[in-house]
């Protein structure tokens, strides 16, 4: 599948609000979307200027640091049942990251 066809299925299911798995399993994700929506906040660059303090650290948590030769997808595949944060980062060259 072609990375254009990926993102294609991706925002059809998106729209639909669901998915199945390959094992016909059907996914629903209307709520956690909705959820992922409320919860996203931008910062601009004028708005950061603004914070005067750095977050408190704990020092209970470290931290660690991977980049690796593989798709965002893959390494959360490779990564399942782990605590991860995944960043996938759009192209320089391309706006969208070459999404469509």
């Amino acid at each position: 599948m072609s990375l254009k066809e990926a993102a294609r299925q991706t925002l059809a299911l998106l729209e639909a609000g669901r998915y199945t798995t390959a094992s016909g399993a059907t996914v629903d994700i209307v709520e956690p979307q909705a959820r992922a929506v409320a919860g996203t906040r931008l910062y601009t660059p004028q708005t950061l200027a603004t914070w005067r303090e750095p977050a408190e650290e704990t020092g209970l948590l470290g931290a660690r640091v991977d980049v690796t030769d593989e798709t965002t997808q893959q390494a959360c595949q490779r990564l399942a049942g782990e605590r991860v944060v995944a960043l996938n980062f759009a192209s320089a060259r391309n706006p969208g990251g070459g999404f469509l």
